[in-house]
């Protein structure tokens, strides 16, 4: 008669246990969300803490002599490029540029921008044999270095790698003939070809035009005036008639 009771008991015993359980596990998971968010809150505030202390107040001074720094604030090394090592020739590229607006009969101003195929930062060294220029009329050139015997540049060039070098000279203006003398005369105005290029190394080609020198202006013509202009008086005397003498009378 007693076993429907007991089977009651251990029924609700077990939901008891059950629900325990449940309560337990929901106290444990709202804990741990506590917890983790407690700790996000605690790092976000230090993190402002920190940060607001590293920022200068406004009445900070600024350094005399700041380092130079990169977008984040961080200071940036600065060196100067050296380099030791002589370019290859055949490595060696050059641009020719001629500024517009210039006109013959004078030095002509020229640039290159020099740069380099070597895989390192080098000096170029424009030797006689290394750089070659010639400047062409008509399909005729009026300019050539080899003739000349002299280099376009006379000072080393420094080529960092990966970098181009803009370089300024000027060419004289004047034609190579067959000696490069210095009775050489300047070319006239017109359109041009500059070639230049390094022994071995590939060769640029660019036009540029001069305008026509101008003419000399004439020396001005004195002019004569209506007004005589007086003699100096002779040396020589001037010989004055004097009368013939007369017979005496004698009556």
């Amino acid at each position: 008669m007693s076993s429907p009771q007991l089977g009651r008991d251990v029924y609700w015993r077990r939901r008891l246990l059950v629900l325990a359980v449940l309560i337990a596990l929901i106290w444990g998971i709202v804990q741990l969300v506590g917890l983790v968010f407690g700790n996000d809150e605690k790092s976000e505030k230090k993190s402002a803490e920190t940060s607001s202390a590293a920022t200068p107040g406004p009445t900070d001074a600024p350094a005399e002599n700041p380092e130079p720094t990169s977008e984040l604030g961080q200071a940036v090394p600065i060196s100067l490029i050296t380099a030791t090592e002589k370019c290859d020739p055949e490595n060696v590229r050059i641009l020719a540029m001629v500024p517009e607006g210039q006109q013959a009969g004078g030095p002509v101003n020229v640039e290159f921008l020099i740069s380099s195929l070597d895989s390192h930062a080098c000096t170029f060294t424009p030797a006689k044999r290394d750089l070659l220029v010639v400047i062409e009329a008509n399909d005729k050139a009026v300019y050539d270095s080899s003739v000349c015997r002299e280099s376009f540049l006379t000072n080393p060039v420094l080529v960092a790698q990966g970098f181009g070098t803009l370089v300024r000279t000027t060419w004289s203006g004047k034609g190579s003939g067959k000696a490069c003398s210095a009775n050489e005369g300047f070319v006239h105005g017109g359109t041009f070809v500059m070639k230049i290029g390094t022994l071995g190394g590939e060769p640029d080609t660019t036009e540029f035009v001069l305008a026509a020198a101008p003419k000399p202006t004439p020396m001005p013509t004195p002019t004569v005036s209506g007004t005589p202009t007086p003699t100096a008086p002779s040396s020589t005397p001037t010989s004055t008639p004097t009368p013939a003498p007369t017979a005496p009378n004698h009556d």
